[in-house]
């Protein structure tokens, strides 16, 4: 409520000049933002103040009532912050730049804010203005991150990170300021900046808080000497340090820049203030211990040289990723927190007592350390990147991870909150009541008690994590013997996350139903594993799909079967492509356990594309299906889609769309396009929006396969739509004999069926435009430019596809030969390459072992894409990788059969085009 005095003392002020009805409006909207927050004592007089600090208070007025975001604003400074008040009372001005929500709304950009400061600083002459005009900066930043925080207008990461590029952009500008001064001192011009200021701790991870002391090094390239009086770089250096630090620390009127630490130095804080780079690394590598190493992680850039600094992290990097001993150093790393905690001795400090915020930074630096080796991309400063690139490792689990990141989160912001309601650098939830209640209405809870145990569940949940992962882990024996594996020790750290749910850290995932659960299928695992060619690979996949299962345990209760562990388990030897998708879509599982991966009758029309691929390929890889009913279901299922697809288009009837390529010839595998075809029967202006419109849809609903128009008329840089009768001049003036080898594999899919004929009978009319030398010397033209092509990239590796005596070998002895027959040419359009080989061989164009050649090659393939998870041709050419495809193709003699169908294509191939 407001006070009865407040209310006197703005009637008194604008009496006169405000009518009745205009004030009362005005304390109803006060009323009315006012009641958004729990108030405390000072509101009314933070409120007050406020108000009568504007220039003109009736025109402030009036404005509020016209803009009640005005009214919002005011009433939550007055409410959650003495501090941002001040600012507001002694820059008044400052309020109608937050009234502006272009400004306020916006991020802060550190290249602009930087270019900005040193703009402006240069117009002030003494050091002494120019120290006042960063301070303003400060508390003008400070105010406009901290109301977007009060009003929710930024995300916690989004308030981080703003306070951290005021504090990078403040401090390199303002240090820049304060080394020039001494260069003025001595007298010295233009002296290049080969120093390096460095953040660590909170700024140096970009995630500061609103009173948070600044840690920093300063460090420089080499020793030298300048000027006339031969002044040491090094003495030059720290006089500006120590410029710095004094003036940026100096309490004043108008509060200060920052408080500056620099005991994280090397040496600490006896140590010269600066050293050069080379200096610091020999430090480190000779004496450097285990919390440097920590202190680091969170080592950023703020100003001066950027090449020296980049030498100075490329150095210290070996130091950063050294090997630790595990459980040494998460011992370490418990003793440094209780140290803490017992210094701290205080249980309302959520920072350093237990559960605080330290127990979560401490964690994630520690499981950082421990892995940065194995994984590069661990040095990261920022604490919530590290727990989601932690998680993303499997080095935390989801849960784990998801705590920890919510925790953490709620405690910074409570920190945030005490620390911007009078820029005091406090850790501690007040003891008053008035306090708490206003802390508890903040967080949106419905009093003290629900907040306190709130916070209390959450520090025993980060407690528990922290004491989990740092605690004594047990020596375990493990059953399977060393000599199997090609790894023992990654074997050994797989098999103990399957039987226990336990990383590296000793972090378990698994709960005492799960654990029990596990020992029931470990000899069968076992089992398999020692009969398995590559008990390393299934290992490993075995546990990864398991960790990412939601819930484990009807996993490991459907495995206590064991002809059902059996079959995952040779799917998981025999195809990536397989794993790769359970961890992809965890999901999927679940219809590997109901069986229905293995039902007959199932709708596909029900599945999307991913899905779909799951089915179709774990029936493959199991023989249930021939890759020629894998490549006819997959058809089949792409045909159904896009028809569905087309007949939303307004004027459908105006068109056809048709297949080519792979798609209408049945050659369909895990990596080709769709090959597509679009005729109206009259272009209109509505033709290409819609047809572009189908096209998105296409893509976006059978995602991940990708759609292909470029076989229409003059490539891929023509229009979309081509009308009949454009077409007719097209292909009776223009079109080239590869295109109309191409329309060899035209078939209807959906739309004007009659178009569609029409369409066919204009190929079958100019056809005759070539004649068989034409036909056969441009296809083999265009065979081995592609060849030609494809082979240089290669490197003596085989594509399946498109290397010289495969599978394009065959399509262009084919589509060739067709296109020569007009008989055949009629009777085979559209058709399936199978089909095509059949009846070709049947009338003696094609030798009859070229049809077994070509199915040959169409499950080598297949099996390829599916065992090695690609969609790519090539066959891999490592001896472990090709013994991997010979034992799931089960043929020993995989690489002979290979080279011996090559040559009976290629025996073909001279037949058809050696005289050309």
């Amino acid at each position: 409520m407001l006070k009865k005095d407040f209310e006197e003392n703005i009637i008194n002020a604008v009496k006169g000049f405000l009518s009745p009805t205009e004030i009362d409006n005005f304390f109803i909207l006060l009323q009315k933002y006012g009641d958004k927050f729990q108030r405390f004592s000072g509101y009314n007089t933070n409120l007050e103040r406020i108000l009568f600090a504007q220039f003109d208070l009736k025109s402030f007025i009036l404005d509020s009532i016209k803009y009640e975001h005005h009214i919002e604003i005011i009433t939550a400074i007055a409410a959650n912050s003495n501090y941002l008040t001040d600012v507001i009372v002694k820059s008044p001005g400052l309020l109608y730049r937050l009234f502006d929500e272009n400004y306020l709304h916006s991020k802060l950009n550190l290249e602009q804010l930087s270019e900005e400061l040193k703009s402006t600083a240069r117009r002030f002459r003494s050091f002494k203005s120019k120290t006042n005009y960063f301070r303003m900066v400060k508390n003008t930043l400070n105010l406009k991150v901290g109301v977007r925080d009060i009003l929710g207008l930024a995300e916690f990461e989004d308030t981080i990170a703003d306070l951290s590029v005021m504090a990078k952009g403040i401090t390199s500008q303002f240090f820049s300021v304060c080394f020039n001064e001494v260069l003025i001192k001595h007298k010295i011009d233009n002296l290049e900046k080969k120093y390096v200021i460095a953040a660590l701790g909170k700024l140096g991870g970009n995630e500061l808080n609103y009173s948070s002391d600044i840690d920093l090094i300063f460090f420089y390239d080499k020793d030298q000497t300048i000027g006339e009086h031969n002044t040491e770089y090094f003495e030059i250096l720290s006089n500006a340090i120590r410029l710095f630090v004094e003036a940026a620390t100096e309490q004043t009127e108008n509060g200060f820049i920052y408080r500056v630490d620099l005991r994280l130095r090397p040496d600490g804080k006896y140590s010269p203030l600066a050293k050069t780079y080379f200096d610091y690394i020999r430090y480190y590598e000779t004496r450097g211990e285990d919390w440097e190493r920590q202190m680091l992680l969170k080592l950023s850039f703020v100003g001066g040289n950027k090449s020296t600094y980049d030498k100075f992290v490329r150095n210290i990097r070996p130091f950063i990723s050294a090997t630790l001993p595990p459980q040494s150093f998460l011992n370490r790393v418990r003793e440094m927190k209780l140290t803490i905690e017992k210094e701290a001795n205080n249980i309302n400090d959520i920072k350093r007592s237990k559960g605080g915020i330290r127990d979560v930074e401490f964690l994630t630096q520690a499981l950082q350390l421990l892995n940065i080796k194995k994984h590069p991309d661990l040095l990261i400063g920022n604490t919530l990147k590290a727990l989601r690139m932690l998680k993303q490792k499997g080095l935390l689990s989801k849960e784990e991870a998801r705590k920890l990141e919510s925790d953490y989160i709620h405690l910074r912001k409570i920190e945030h909150y005490l620390q911007l309601e009078n820029d005091t650098q406090t850790h501690t939830v007040p003891s008053s009541k008035e306090a708490r209640l206003k802390l508890s209405g903040y967080f949106n809870f419905n009093s003290e008690s629900e907040f306190l145990n709130h916070l209390a569940n959450i520090r025993e949940e980060i407690s528990d994590i922290f004491n989990r992962i740092t605690g004594t882990k047990k020596d375990e024996d493990y059953s399977l013997p060393d000599s199997i594996f090609s790894h023992p020790k990654r074997a050994a750290e797989n098999l103990r996350f399957i039987q226990r749910g336990e990383n590296l850290t000793g972090s378990k995932q698994f709960d005492s139903r799960t654990i029990n659960l596990t020992k029931t299928i470990i000899p069968f695992l076992n089992n398999y594993l020692n009969n398995s060619s590559r008990p390393d690979e299934v290992l490993e996949n075995f546990r990864k799909i398991i960790e990412s299962s939601k819930l484990p345990s009807i996993l490991f209760s459907e495995f206590r079967k064991k002809e059902t562990l059996f079959l995952f388990l040779d799917l998981v030897a025999s195809s990536g492509m397989f794993t790769s998708s359970l961890l992809e879509h965890s999901d999927f599982i679940d219809d590997f356990l109901s069986r229905a991966l293995f039902y007959p009758w199932i709708d596909l029309s029900k599945f999307d594309a991913h899905r779909l691929f799951f089915y179709l390929n774990t029936r493959l890889i199991t023989n249930i299906i021939t890759p020629a009913e894998f490549s006819n279901q997959l058809s089949a299922y792409i045909y159904e889609k896009i028809s569905e697809y087309f007949y939303n288009i307004p004027n459908r009837d105006n068109y056809f769309i048709a297949a080519l390529g792979s798609l209408s010839s049945e050659e369909l595998s895990f990596g080709s396009d769709l090959d597509l075809l679009v005729v109206a029967k009259t272009e209109t202006r509505e033709s290409e929006k819609e047809i572009t419109g189908l096209l998105h849809l296409i893509e976006e609903k059978l995602f991940p396969l990708t759609v292909d128009f470029r076989l229409r008329p003059e490539g891929e840089s023509s229009r979309l739509v081509w009308d009949i009768s454009s077409y007719e001049k097209y292909l009776s003036k223009r079109a080239s004999v590869w295109e109309f080898l191409a329309f060899t594999k035209l078939d209807y899919i959906a739309g004007n069926k009659n178009l569609f004929t029409d369409f066919k009978d204009l190929l079958f009319l100019n056809q005759n435009r070539f004649g068989e030398n034409k036909i056969f010397s441009e296809a083999k033209r265009m065979y081995r430019k592609i060849i030609s092509s494809n082979s240089f990239n290669l490197k003596n590796k085989i594509d399946l596809k498109k290397s010289h005596g495969y599978l394009k070998t065959i399509d262009f002895i084919v589509s060739s030969q067709i296109l020569v027959d007009r008989m055949k040419f009629t009777e085979l359009i559209g058709k399936s390459s199978s089909e095509k080989i059949r009846v070709l061989s049947e009338n003696d164009k094609l030798s009859e072992e070229v049809s077994a050649a070509y199915l040959f090659f169409r499950k080598t393939l297949l099996f390829s894409q599916s065992i090695f998870n690609t969609g790519k041709s090539i066959l891999p050419d490592k001896e472990k990788e090709i013994a991997t495809l010979s034992e799931i193709l089960e043929d020993k003699n995989l690489i002979k059969k290979i080279t011996a169908n090559k040559k009976i294509i290629l025996k073909d191939y001279e037949k058809v085009f050696s005289k050309y």
